[in-house]
């Protein structure tokens, strides 16, 4: 997740994941902080696991160009 984080800029390039930690309780909700970590967590896995699976999600959701430049940014490539 501290590589996501840095990619989605939530956090200002940190060097390690305890100040990614760190950043993101300076200005995330603790009442978020779980659903956050369980939703980055699944997608950090498939974006480096099961790109299949993660790429056939993007495309079939509401908003397929979002989902797309999304794991773009996430350092996906989504060329077909």
């Amino acid at each position: 997740m501290h590589r996501i984080f840095n990619q989605l800029q939530w956090v200002t390039n940190t060097s390690t994941p305890e100040k990614t930690r760190e950043e993101l309780e300076g200005w995330l909700p603790r009442d978020k902080w779980l659903e956050v970590n369980a939703l980055w967590v699944g997608v950090g896995q498939e974006v480096q696991q099961q790109k299949e699976k993660i790429l056939r999600k993007a495309l079939c959701c509401s908003r397929p160009r979002e989902a797309l430049g999304l794991l773009k940014r996430l350092g996906m490539d989504c060329r077909v």
